[in-house]
């Protein structure tokens, strides 16, 4: 998409001379926050056709606090109803490193700004997807400021790719992305309701994002909903709603890229049972493919 870098120029004047927190002087100053705005901005428009009015208008009262220390919201939150962006400074105090990407949590401020209503941002309006919309939100931030050797969305991103893979599979009218830019999670739950994944699942991932956040790490709940997703998959490869090897091969390739199981052997062994069940139920389709078209003694090796 080509973008007026003099109209954006414009409008942030406009926003930042009604807002006291901001110096429109500083737009082009390098990491004034000023700057940061701006070329978030270019880049979001480069790579999104999405109408950023409601940007510009929330910048004009736009409040950035610090998190409590005794808040469990990770390292960055958006209050929709108050308009207000929170980070943590102690968190950033100690990353010496820059391991969570300041460019990164400032993206994640601005995403969930542009696509902020009423009390909610991205497609938070449908609360079971509360910890889904989280990792949306860092994903899209991740394609626009780089992604941070450090956050809080690794189990969560896990399951956003497998399950976007799974729409793609199955031809669903929406897809993650598409529904935070629109703020139609009333669609996207429908969607996944429809794909098999139940409220019972979504309520366990929201349950194990709060369980880490408040310092409690459970990877043996992680891979029992992972297994959980891989299983639903497999059963719609064998119930024939999704068809031929490229899907298969797309969703066991997020598998092989999951990098939280590296922290978990219960984690591994029970995804592998997932796996080796996935394998089977297309083992028995053999108007589909093969099982020897999969390799499997190098998908289990991987796995293992």
């Amino acid at each position: 998409m080509r973008v007026d870098i003099n109209d954006v120029k414009q409008r942030l004047i406009e926003s930042f001379k009604a807002n006291p927190i901001f110096n429109e002087n500083n737009i082009g100053v390098d990491n004034t926050p000023e700057d940061k705005v701006f070329g978030f901005i270019l880049k979001f428009q480069e790579i999104f056709n999405f109408n950023l009015d409601n940007l510009y208008e929330k910048l004009k009262t736009l409040k950035l606090e610090p998190l409590s220390v005794y808040s469990n919201n990770g390292v960055v939150s958006y209050d929709a109803t108050e308009n207000v962006g929170k980070i943590s400074l102690t968190a950033l105090k100690s990353d010496e490193e820059n391991k969570y990407n300041v460019d990164n949590i400032f993206s994640q401020i601005m995403l969930m700004t542009a696509t902020s209503k009423g009390n909610y941002y991205g497609f938070g309006n449908e609360r079971l997807l509360d910890s889904l919309n989280k990792a949306c939100t860092y994903m899209i931030a991740s394609n626009i400021s780089g992604s941070s050797e450090k956050n809080s969305n690794e189990e969560e991103l896990t399951f956003l790719n497998l399950l976007d893979t799974t729409f793609v599979a199955t031809n669903s009218k929406i897809d993650f992305v598409t529904a935070y830019l629109s703020g139609n999670g009333t669609l996207l739950k429908e969607e996944l309701n429809r794909v098999g994944i139940t409220d019972d699942i979504l309520n366990e991932i929201n349950y194990l994002q709060e369980a880490k956040l408040n310092g409690v790490h459970i990877p043996d709940r992680f891979a029992s909903i992972e297994n959980k997703i891989n299983r639903n998959f497999a059963l719609l490869v064998s119930n024939r709603v999704i068809k031929g090897v490229e899907p298969i091969n797309k969703y066991k390739s997020h598998l092989f890229n999951d990098k939280v199981l590296v922290f978990s052997t219960v984690g591994v062994d029970k995804v592998r049972v997932g796996m080796i069940q996935a394998l089977d139920y297309v083992a028995k389709k053999d108007n589909i493919v093969n099982i020897n078209d999969y390799n499997k003694g190098s998908v289990m090796q991987k796995a293992a």
